[in-house]
């Protein structure tokens, strides 16, 4: 996979995060991936897992991803992707907004590259 395949895929899981339904983000990780979301204190290691982080974000409205910097690494069958990204949606007629950091880990799969491992968090403040 090349750099530009790697930050097509995470374009496109920015562009999941944003459709009705949970089923197209959810379908870009592995049966065996890790996610540890942004707004959630557990880590999410299983499909039902994961499903049930994003079904918890899927009820707010008008959700986008801002993608402000990425870096990507590859490995053979292991890409690696992190940078800093940009949440937006909204909550009870509030729009919230959460810049955070993430990294992701795509491994090569019998159908395709899929996400292994992903972390994103807020990015604290400065001391």
């Amino acid at each position: 996979m090349s750099q530009q395949e790697v930050q097509a895929k995470l374009e496109r899981w920015a562009s999941a995060f944003a459709d009705l339904t949970t089923a197209n983000i959810c379908a870009l990780y592995d049966d065996n991936a890790s996610l540890w979301g942004t707004v959630s204190s557990r880590k999410r290691d299983s499909p039902e897992l994961i499903k049930d982080y994003f079904s918890q974000i899927f009820t707010f409205e008008d959700r986008q991803v801002q993608i402000n910097s990425s870096d990507i690494r590859i490995f053979g069958n292991v890409a690696i992707c992190n940078g800093l990204y940009t949440l937006h949606w909204n909550k009870d007629g509030k729009t919230l907004t959460t810049s955070a950091r993430f990294s992701i880990v795509y491994r090569k799969q019998n159908r395709g590259w899929l996400i292994v491992e992903h972390h994103s968090s807020a990015v604290p403040t400065e001391l």
